[in-house]
């Protein structure tokens, strides 16, 4: 069902909107994380956005509409997680 070749944009956007209706799942509970403001509108399609290691177009869009920014290192973990843990 999620096989193909990648989409971005609106496209992405539209996808996840299709697959999220399929299964009866609510966008507005729902997280997604990008690094790219290719990805903007899939981010505006959920409730929970999050922008990892964003370029600066992502980053500046995230701030401002208040989302979480998160920087993670190279090996995916997020900034203050293993201080946590």
């Amino acid at each position: 069902e999620l096989t193909g070749a990648p989409v971005a944009g609106d496209a992405r956007a539209r996808m996840l909107a299709s697959f999220a209706r399929r299964r009866g799942l609510d966008l507005s509970r729902s997280y997604a994380y990008a690094d790219s403001i290719s990805d903007l509108p899939m981010l505006e399609a959920v409730g929970n956005p999050v922008a990892v290691n964003p370029d600066r177009r992502l980053g500046t869009a995230a701030k401002d509409r208040g989302w979480k920014v998160e920087h993670w290192d190279k090996n995916g973990s997020a900034d203050g997680v293993a201080k946590k843990i």
